[in-house]
């Protein structure tokens, strides 16, 4: 069955704006008064530059939402076929992954955002994760027991793992048209960066020389972000492009260890615990050659290290973060002029 999305998204929030500041959208997070959300975490964002957030409104309903950078307003989902669902990733393109996790066997939908047309899709295995063009990414319990990171094709019921020879488990944590990236582990724990294209003889190594472990959390315009962790044990932010051996460090001195989470090509998004203080900073970087920080606002004390989105356009560069204090969940959103 198809549903369009745009006829279930109403406004429902428009944020102060001023030249003055950077901050964009920063919702009120919790029960108490002013409260507009339960929670909320950045989920993704579109080459339109709307970015994803996946939200819990008053009444304990899942919800998607969305802030759009050319008018600046957010919307919230209101109606019933919406209620209940999450975006579960985006292919890096146009389409999103949907799901709804209070049902028993989880539901799962496909957002067309340039038809704005929603499918229903019913997989034929549990726990899936991240989609990419028409394919399913899920964890697969082993013989051995280990997890194995694991392609399903909707179209031809056909499956395929995602792993390395020398590895015991893999997790593909971001996914673009034709490529996943995410990391193996070893039987020692030990994890390292990874890319595939579909099967598991495409893996590709990207864990670079002289670092202990790695991860890559995101992928887009054929490079991957992470981090990769010293032999002193700090995460060190970087991306790759698609080789062990181009490995780009974006970690500085003024921070005691950095992650990186997505980017479009140009800019990088990520957070990091700053030297002076001790406080996390949500960050953007261009490459090494210029970097941004945003310190955390209000209550907020740490950034979340994965659900961080970067996307560039019109002369601003913004980013989307997915925030805690302790006890709640929020995001931030905020902009730059290109640098």
């Amino acid at each position: 069955m198809k549903r369009t999305l745009l006829s279930a998204i109403l406004a429902t929030a428009l944020v102060g704006i001023s030249a003055a500041q950077t901050n964009r959208f920063l919702p009120v997070i919790g029960t108490g008064a002013g409260a507009q959300y339960q929670s909320m975490r950045a989920a993704g964002v579109l080459p339109s530059g709307k970015f994803l957030f996946n939200y819990v409104d008053l009444s304990g309903q899942d919800k998607i939402g969305i802030f759009d950078t050319t008018t600046e307003l957010f919307t919230g989902s209101q109606a019933g076929n919406l209620v209940g669902y999450r975006v579960l990733n985006t292919d890096g393109a146009t389409n999103v992954l949907l799901i709804n996790r209070n049902v028993v066997p989880n539901l799962y939908k496909w957002w067309d955002t340039t038809t704005d047309v929603i499918t229903d899709i019913t997989p034929q295995a549990v726990g899936v994760l991240l989609s990419k063009a028409g394919d399913l990414e899920f964890y697969r319990t082993t013989p051995s027991g280990y997890v194995s990171a694991y392609a399903y094709n909707t179209a031809t019921s056909t499956g395929a793992p995602l792993q390395s020879a020398a590895g015991t488990a893999s997790e593909v944590k971001a996914v673009t048209a034709g490529n996943q990236a995410g990391f193996t582990a070893t039987s020692s724990g030990g994890r390292r960066a990874a890319l595939w294209a579909g099967t598991e003889a495409s893996h590709v190594n990207l864990h670079p020389t002289g670092f202990l472990n790695s991860e890559a959390n995101g992928i887009s315009a054929g490079r991957q972000y992470g981090f990769a962790r010293t032999l002193a044990k700090v995460p060190n932010a970087g991306y790759w492009a698609g080789t062990a051996g181009s490995f780009v460090n974006l970690h500085q001195a003024a921070f005691t260890e950095t992650r990186a989470s997505s980017g479009d090509g140009t800019y990088q998004a990520g957070s990091g615990i700053a030297t002076n203080d001790a406080k996390w900073r949500v960050n953007i970087w261009k490459g090494t050659a210029a970097r941004r920080s945003i310190a955390m606002p209000g209550t907020y004390k740490t950034v979340d290290t994965s659900n961080n989105y970067v996307w560039a356009g019109g002369g601003k560069v913004w980013v989307a973060a997915t925030l805690y204090d302790g006890a709640k969940q929020g995001v931030g959103v905020w902009y730059y002029a290109t640098f």
